[in-house]
C-alpha cells in the first residue's frame, strides 16, 4: 500500500518492470476528487510516450447491466493483425456470469498485443463496472505476471457509494498487484501544486489558506487556483465558478445518506451538531460526516468554505430545504438552542406552530439588545404573519415599530393609527404604551402623547416601580421637547416625584438622566446639575450607553456652554457607536455636530 506522495513514482516503477517482462497491476482508491483519474492519465501518458499499446475504458453506472461493456471499450480502438480477430470472437454476446472461455480469450488477446509492445490497460470508475467485465479483469490480474501488461484500475472509496470489494480483496492477495490509496494532499504536495500556478515566491504565503479551503483535495485546490489569477489571489478565498462545479461533481459521487447529511449541514450552518443531524435525518450520521470530511468538504462538522455550503444549498430542491428548515427549527427548539438560531429556520420555511411566535419575539428582543434592528424586524414580521390573535398582533406591531424605529424613525408613521387604536382598546401593555409616547413626541404629535400620559397617570397604582420611574422620565422628556404643552410638568420639583429622587448615582441611568434634565428645566445649568451630568457620562459612556440619559447629560453641558467637555464626551460616544443602530449613531453624530457648530 502506498500513499499519494509516492503514487506517480510507483506507477512509473511498475511500468519499468513491465518493460522488463514482469506484468504488474495497481488498484488506485480514494475519495472523489482525490486524483484517481489524474493518476490513471499519468499511466496512459507513460505508455503513449514509450510506444506501448494503451487500452482505456471508463465504467459507468448507466451501463452496469451491459455484459462486457467495459471489455468492449478496451478493445474498440485497437485493431488486431489479420487472422487474430477471429480467435477472440467468443467474447461477443457472452452473458454474465462470464465463462472461463471468455476470460481466457481476453488473456489471449492481450498476449497477442504484447508481441508488438508492452500494454497499459486502464479502467477508471471501476466501482461501476459490469459483472462480466469484472470477472474478466479479476481473471487477468491473477495471471498478469506472465504478460508484459500493466493494469491500472481506479475505484472510488471513503466518500461515495461502496466500490467493488472483490477488487480490493484480490489486490491484497495478488503479489503482482499494488494498492495505491490517495489520501488528502500533504503540505509538500500542496506547496508543489501551488508553486506551479503562483511561483515559489508566493507559495509559502498562500499554503495555509489554500490547504484549509481545499481540505487536501487536489480537485478543489486546482479549482481555487484556476478561479483566480495570481494577481487577484488573496488569503480571503471565496471560491468561484470552477470551485462550485468541482463541489457539485463531488456531491454527485456521494451516496444518498452522505448527500442528505451534506444538505442538512448546509441548512443548519453554524448550529449543526452531531445530535441535531441524527435527530433531523433520523439516522446515524457519523459515517456520512466522515465521508464529507474525507472528500475535503468539511472540517469539524462545518463546511470549509462558504462557497461549498452555497453550492449544496443551491442544489437542494426548495421542498426539501423547507422540510429541513422546519425539522431543524423543531429539533433546535426542543434541544434548548438560542432563539436566534431557531428563528432563522422558522423564517426560512413556512411554519405556523404556536410556539414559533414566542421564539421569534424572543429572538427579536435579543437582536435589539445586540443592536441588530434589521434582524429583529425580520423575526417580528414573520411572527406578525403567523399570529391570529388581535392582542398578540398588537403587541408584535409595537415591537416591530420599535425595531424599524432604530433604522428609520419615519417608518413608524405607518403604524401609529393602528397603535393608537390598540392603546385605546387596551391591547397594549403599560410599557408598550409608554414606547408609543416616544414615537408620538418624535413625530410631532404631542396632543396624542399627552392623552396617553394622562391615561397612564390614572393607572399609576397598577404600575411596577420600574414602570413608575419610566413614566416620570417620560414626563420630563415631554416637558423638554414641548415646553408649552408640558409647562405643568415644571410645577413639581424632581425629588417630589415618586420615581425620581435621591441624587444622580448612575445606578439607574434613565432615572439619573431624567433628574439631570429636570434640574436643567427647573433651575438652569447649575453647577450641581453639570457635575451630575459629568458623573452620569462617566458611568455609562464605556458600557454601551443608553441614548436618552447620555443625550440628557450632553444637553446640560451644551446649555451651560461647556463645549470643550461636551466635545470630548461626544467624541467618545461617536467612537463607541460603531456597532449601534443607525438611529443611535445619528443622534450622537448630531450632538457632536451641534457642539462643533
Amino acid at each position: 500500500m502506498v500513499e499519494r506522495c509516492r503514487a506517480r513514482h510507483v506507477i512509473g516503477s511498475l511500468f519499468s518492470q513491465v518493460g522488463e517482462g514482469a506484468g504488474r497491476a495497481a488498484l488506485v482508491t480514494g475519495a472523489p476528487g482525490m486524483g484517481k483519474t489524474s493518476l490513471i492519465r499519468h499511466a496512459q501518458e507513460l505508455g503513449e510516450d514509450s510506444g506501448a499499446v494503451v487500452l482505456t475504458a471508463v465504467a459507468s453506472a448507466a451501463e452496469r447491466d451491459l455484459p462486457l461493456g467495459v471489455i468492449s471499450q478496451l478493445f474498440a480502438t485497437v485493431p488486431l493483425p489479420p487472422g487474430q480477430a477471429e480467435a477472440l470472437s467468443v467474447l461477443a454476446g457472452v452473458p454474465a456470469p462470464v465463462t472461463a472461455k471468455a476470460a481466457d480469450s481476453l488473456y489471449r488477446r492481450l498476449a497477442l498485443l504484447t508481441q508488438r509492445a508492452p500494454v497499459i490497460l486502464t479502467v477508471d470508475d471501476a466501482h461501476d463496472i459490469d459483472a462480466a467485465s469484472l470477472q474478466c479483469l479479476q481473471h487477468l490480474m491473477r495471471r498478469v505476471g506472465a504478460l508484459r501488461v500493466l493494469v491500472v484500475l481506479g475505484e472510488r472509496a471513503d466518500g461515495g457509494r461502496q466500490g467493488s470489494s472483490a477488487l480490493t480483496a484480490d489486490c491484497l492477495r495478488i503479489p503482482e498487484c499494488t494498492l495505491i490509496r490517495l489520501s488528502p494532499l500533504c503540505t509538500e504536495c500542496t506547496e508543489s501544486l501551488i508553486a506551479e500556478h503562483l511561483g515559489e515566491d508566493r507559495t509559502a504565503r498562500m499554503v495555509p489558506a489554500l490547504r484549509q479551503a481545499s481540505g487536501g483535495s487536489p480537485l478543489f485546490l486546482q479549482a481555487l487556483l484556476w478561479d483566480r489569477s495570481a494577481e487577484q489571489l488573496t488569503e480571503a478565498l471565496v471560491g468561484g465558478e470552477l470551485f462550485r462545479l468541482a463541489v457539485q461533481y463531488v456531491l454527485d459521487q456521494l451516496d444518498p445518506d452522505a448527500l442528505r447529511v451534506a444538505r442538512a449541514l448546509a441548512v443548519l450552518g453554524a448550529s449543526a451538531t452531531q445530535d441535531c443531524l441524527d435527530r433531523i435525518l433520523q439516522l446515524s450520521t457519523a459515517p456520512a460526516m466522515s465521508a464529507l470530511e474525507g472528500v475535503g468538504l468539511t472540517e469539524a462538522g462545518q463546511f470549509r468554505i462558504e462557497a461549498a455550503r452555497t453550492t449544496v444549498l443551491e442544489g437542494t430542491a426548495p421542498a426539501e430545504r423547507a422540510v429541513l428548515h422546519r425539522t431543524a427549527a423543531r429539533v433546535l427548539h426542543e434541544s434548548g438552542a438560542a432563539a436566534g438560531q431557531v428563528a432563522q429556520h422558522i423564517v426560512a420555511a413556512p411554519a405556523e406552530d404556536p410556539w414559533t411566535i414566542a421564539v421569534l419575539r424572543e429572538a427579536a428582543a435579543q437582536a435589539l439588545a445586540d443592536h441588530d434592528a434589521n434582524g429583529a424586524a425580520t423575526w417580528l414580521r414573520r411572527a406578525y404573519d403567523i399570529s391570529t390573535s388581535a392582542r398578540q398582533r398588537a403587541e408584535i406591531r409595537v415591537e416591530l415599530a420599535q425595531a424599524e424605529w432604530e433604522t428609520d424613525p419615519g417608518a413608524v408613521r405607518r403604524y401609529l393609527t393602528d397603535l393608537m387604536d390598540d392603546h385605546v382598546n387596551g391591547r397594549l401593555s403599560h410599557g408598550q404604551s409608554m414606547t408609543l409616547i416616544t414615537y408620538l413626541l418624535w413625530l410631532g404629535r404631542p396632543e396624542e402623547a399627552a392623552a396617553i400620559l394622562t391615561d397612564l397617570d390614572g393607572s399609576r397604582d397598577e404600575l411596577s416601580g420600574e414602570l413608575r420611574v419610566r413614566l416620570d422620565t417620560t414626563h420630563v422628556w415631554f416637558a423638554y421637547f414641548y415646553p408649552v404643552l408640558g409647562a405643568h410638568e415644571h410645577a413639581a420639583a424632581p425629588d417630589e416625584r415618586t420615581g425620581l429622587g435621591g441624587g444622580v448615582v448612575a445606578v439607574d441611568p434613565h432615572s439619573d438622566g431624567a433628574l439631570v434634565l429636570s434640574s436643567l428645566l427647573l433651575q438652569g445649568p447649575t453647577g450641581g446639575a453639570l457635575d451630575a451630568a459629568e458623573r452620569l457620562l462617566e458611568g455609562v459612556v464605556l458600557h454601551d450607553p443608553p441614548v436618552a440619559p447620555a443625550m440628557a447629560a450632553l444637553v446640560s453641558l451644551i446649555r451651560a456652554a461647556r463645549l470643550d467637555r461636551a466635545a470630548e464626551w461626544c467624541e467618545l460616544l461617536v467612537r463607541g457607536a460603531g456597532p449601534r443602530t443607525p438611529l443611535t449613531r445619528a443622534l450622537f453624530a448630531a450632538a457632536s455636530a451641534t457642539v462643533e457648530s
